[in-house]
């Protein structure tokens, strides 16, 4: 994902947006929540407004079908309230392991380390 960021948007800090992580085993998936303990960790970007419709139409292709590009309201490291794309998952999320903390990150590093425990 970062690659296809790179040189049409710029990293501008860490933010939560109000839902719900899943490990879908190949990749994670956010949906929406309405319990007010649910936060997702993610990553607010700008994007270069010369390269925005096609930057988009890209992500969208790149998520695909399973997926839906819609507005939410994010909470930076600050507290400031914007509105942000991100991509709600479409599908079943039953079987599915929810990542609680909401931080994909940490969680997918915890279970690498505890892999090279065992």
């Amino acid at each position: 994902m970062h690659e296809l960021l790179a040189g049409a948007a710029r990293f501008l800090c860490p933010a939560t947006f109000q839902g719900r992580l899943w490990d879908l085993g190949a990749f994670p998936a956010v949906t929406d929540s309405r319990a007010r303990g649910d936060r997702v960790q993610g990553e607010l970007y700008a994007l270069d407004e010369a390269q925005r419709e096609t930057l988009l139409d890209t992500l969208d292709r790149y998520e695909g079908d399973a997926f839906e590009r819609a507005e939410r309201e994010v909470v930076t490291e600050d507290g400031a309230r914007e509105t942000a794309y991100l991509y709600l998952f479409l599908g079943s999320t039953r079987g599915a392991r929810r990542i609680a903390s909401g931080d994909y990150v940490a969680d997918a590093t915890r279970a690498a380390t505890a892999a090279r425990r065992d």
